[in-house]
């Protein structure tokens, strides 16, 4: 029977639920997202998560950059699998080509622990690389505003990235207020929302948030608004 783990919107994993995600994972052969910073801008590349031993994953690199054997031994990229419908996020760390000269096959570290982002719920949309969330919060030296990037979405929450220095005070039951602007024509989008974890991203200064948005003031009206707009760009 397929190994899952029930989650709230997103949460870290112990070390060993997750090795029980990955090898499901791996022996599934499931598609598999990774993610770059070169040069301050996001490289996404596309693939089949093929294999596995004890230290690295071989993953099959199907879309993407050009020039994958460009990247820097060591590199820091996120990660990002689905499995039973529930998406898995992790840090890792570029380890070379399975065959030197041939773009084809990269191996990357194994993760000790993943993120889960319960995509049961609600429709989830994975955005454009660059979309970005503006989060407010109280903090002891007052009212603060962070923009972050945009993971993925649905009506009952979100995931994101964001500078983790500038960032340490939201951790697990942090009151935000997020806002986003979503579709064509854009959109603009205003909740309040509480933190439901926090894990390193792999990339220097970097920290994945998982948002719930709360129901108070007019955010039914607002969901079903969010809903209807993820619905049409599908």
């Amino acid at each position: 029977m397929p190994t899952t783990v029930a989650v709230s919107p997103v949460r870290a994993l112990t070390a060993s639920d997750s090795a029980l995600i990955v090898e499901n994972a791996v022996s599934r052969q499931v598609p598999i997202t990774l993610g770059l910073e070169i040069a301050g801008h996001e490289e996404v590349l596309s693939g089949t998560l093929r294999k596995a031993d004890g230290e690295q994953l071989l993953i099959d690199v199907r879309l993407g950059m050009q020039g994958v054997s460009t990247i820097p031994v060591d590199a820091a990229l996120w990660a990002e699998v689905v499995v039973d419908d529930i998406t898995y996020l992790f840090a890792t760390r570029f380890v070379g080509l399975e065959q030197p000269g041939e773009d084809n096959t990269v191996l990357v570290q194994r993760p000790e622990s993943i993120s889960a982002v319960d995509r049961r719920r609600t429709r989830r949309r994975r955005l454009r690389p660059h979309t970005k969330v503006t989060l407010q919060s109280d903090s002891a030296a007052g009212q603060r505003s962070f923009e972050a990037t945009l993971l993925n979405l649905s009506a009952g929450g979100l995931a994101c990235r964001v500078r983790a220095s500038e960032t340490t005070h939201l951790v697990e039951g942090a009151m935000v207020r997020a806002a986003f602007e979503l579709g064509t024509p854009p959109q603009e989008f205003d909740f309040a929302a509480r933190v439901t974890g926090r894990t390193e991203a792999g990339t220097p200064d970097q920290a994945v948030l998982g948002l719930e948005f709360l129901d108070n003031g007019d955010s039914g009206s607002q969901r079903g608004h969010l809903l209807a707009t993820l619905q049409d760009c599908h």
